[in-house]
């Protein structure tokens, strides 16, 4: 359905009309011009651009006039260098059926900014400074605060050889990367496109001004270099690359001469690009949407069973900071191979047959969360020492090995000694529930306890033997698994924020419900917790 003729009809209500675009790079645009009257500025063009004719988002607003007293890129927030002026923040739908009402928000949403954002409000200009910038290269970075050599490689600009994506800077060219106490204001046209240019805007950075010099030289001679600056109070860095007008300069071989290279300098005959990086950390990539009180940073955690639950919760806690932080650690144990049929319900693979899970799973989490501590044991847990651990996650699904681990945790935290706490999660039946168990020194009900509150002598599961003596095989859906995960993800909130008063949750599934939560008390006569 074309919705051109009735977004024209709109915004010819409001007085702007239909502009075709003859240049062909751009054929694809749909733009529509008129005027804006504001209290502030007086009468101002502006041009709202759609991207293309088939209107899925807000179009773009460009003022069109540029010598307007205080109506400039870098002075007044939200206007880029391109003239483009930010008027809404994504948290309004674009509803396509209704032209009228788009177009009223689109035209009252500028007039709106334009009248009231205040001038050189620098606090909101550095949290735009990405859009002031106009970069030409953008890169991802990892750049920590104390150090003044940076290296990049496939687009990434890495600080050290312990970074986030887990690259070798051996034998990397280092960048110089400049620290500035806070942005410069605007004094010089902008943005920077020469050696002059960046002169006049950063003046009270005197002191680095040959540093400059000296790296645009080098990227004439030698074929590019970049120069990176920082903020380290903003988290801000960029910067720019510096090279030959055309590769004749440079023959792409071999440096050009000295001399030749300080002729095309004083005639400003060679490439400024600007450069900006998203700068990361992995603090920053793991709190980024995790509230500081549920973040299992520095956290040490035993998972135990990397099977359909356990496989496809350990990416879900390293997201959440599992193996993270300078105390924290992430310990793997299973004594099981993966096979053929686990494809089915597995985080892994089938690249993965035959070899243990634990080895196989810990180097996928490492290629994909390098800086996460992974640890793996393929052996049995009852060969492996509880102690150390703040928390087990016990996904096994086995009855024997939970009810194992809660009398030996129960133990230790009755006795007084240091102990882990210990959550278990499982499917229950065919995929019907998902359930778990929560252990720690302020509900110490044992598993029996749970079991005999939870399970009476009627509900008896059909289990479908696969083919074989010892070949068991439960079938139900992954949805099944993955509900289990973020079963176990709601619990350890709860853990995180101290939250004991309930130790066993259920989901139902089929139908999906809510999960409900209870605190089971151990029974009176109970010779482990009772």
């Amino acid at each position: 359905m074309n919705h051109l003729p009735s977004f024209t009809a709109a915004f010819y209500k409001y007085g702007f009309t239909f502009k075709p675009d003859i240049q062909l790079k751009e054929s694809d645009v749909v733009k529509y011009g008129g005027n804006i009257v504001t209290d502030r500025f007086g009468t101002l063009e502006v041009e709202f651009h759609f991207k293309n004719s088939d209107l899925i988002e807000f179009p773009s607003a460009y003022l069109q006039n540029r010598s307007v007293a205080g109506l400039e890129p870098y002075i007044f927030p939200h206007l880029d260098c391109k003239w483009k002026l930010c008027y809404e923040d994504g948290s309004r739908d674009f509803d396509v059926y209704n032209p009228y009402g788009v177009v009223n928000f689109c035209i009252s949403s500028v007039k709106n900014v334009l009248e009231y954002t205040p001038y050189n409000d620098i606090e909101e200009i550095w949290r735009e400074f990405r859009q002031y910038w106009c970069a030409d290269l953008s890169y991802h970075g990892d750049i920590q605060n104390e150090l003044n050599n940076v290296y990049l490689v496939d687009k990434k600009v890495l600080s050290s050889k312990e970074n986030i994506w887990g690259h070798d800077t051996d034998g990397l060219q280092k960048i110089r990367i400049f620290d500035l106490e806070d942005l410069p204001i605007l004094n010089a046209d902008w943005p920077p496109t020469n050696f002059e240019s960046i002169k006049a805007w950063l003046k009270d950075y005197e002191i680095i001004f040959n540093d400059i010099k000296k790296a645009i030289l080098d990227g004439i001679r030698f074929n590019g270099t970049n120069v990176l600056f920082r903020v380290k109070s903003r988290n801000l860095v960029f910067g720019f690359f510096f090279g030959p007008l055309s590769s004749i300069h440079s023959n792409g071989r071999r440096p050009v001469r000295s001399r030749v290279a300080r002729d095309l300098f004083a005639s400003n005959t060679y490439i400024v690009k600007r450069i900006w990086v998203d700068n990361y950390s992995k603090s920053i990539l793991l709190t980024a949407n995790t509230p500081k009180d549920t973040t299992l940073d520095n956290k040490k955690i035993l998972l135990l069973g990397l099977g359909t639950i356990g496989s496809n919760l350990a990416p879900l806690i390293i997201r959440n900071g599992a193996g993270n932080g300078p105390s924290g650690r992430l310990q793997l144990i299973d004594n099981d191979i993966y096979e053929p049929y686990n494809l089915s319900r597995h985080y892994l693979g089938i690249k993965a047959t035959g070899y243990y899970k634990t080895e196989v799973l810990k180097y996928k989490l490492l290629e994909d969360f390098p800086f996460s501590k992974i640890d793996m044991f393929s052996e049995c847990i009852t060969q492996h020492s509880l102690k150390g651990y703040d928390l087990i996650l016990d996904t096994t699904g086995e009855i024997a090995i939970t009810t194992w681990l809660a009398e030996k945790i129960l133990s230790l935290k009755k006795s007084g000694k240091e102990s882990p706490d210990l959550i278990s999660i499982w499917i229950k039946g065919q995929g019907q529930y998902v359930q778990s168990y929560l252990v720690s020194a302020q509900n110490l009900t044992c598993h029996q306890c749970i079991k005999v509150k939870k399970y009476s002598s009627d509900q008896h599961e059909d289990i479908i033997l696969r083919d074989s003596c010892r070949s068991v095989f439960i079938p139900f859906p992954i949805s099944a698994s993955l509900y289990a995960s973020l079963l176990g993800v709601h619990v350890l909130k709860k853990w995180l924020k101290n939250d004991f008063s309930s130790n066993f949750f259920e989901q139902k599934l089929d139908p999906v419900s809510e999960i409900t939560e209870e605190s089971i008390l151990p029974m009176e006569k109970c010779l482990l917790c009772g």
